[in-house]
C-alpha cells in the first residue's frame, strides 16, 4: 500500500513541476501558430492585390 501512496505523490510532483512547463510550451505554441496564420493572411492579401 505504502508503494502505491509513493507513486503519487511522485506523480503529483512531477505533474506540477512539468506542468506549468506543459501549460508554456503550449502557448508558445498557440502564438506560434497565429503569427503562421496571420503571415500567411498577409501573404494572401498580397497576392490579391496584384
Amino acid at each position: 500500500m505504502s508503494h502505491h501512496v509513493n507513486a503519487l505523490a511522485v506523480a503529483g510532483l512531477a505533474l506540477r513541476v512539468f506542468g506549468r512547463d506543459l501549460v508554456a510550451l503550449l502557448r508558445r505554441c498557440a502564438a506560434a501558430g497565429v503569427r503562421v496564420g496571420i503571415c500567411e493572411l498577409r501573404r494572401t492579401a498580397k497576392e490579391e492585390e496584384r
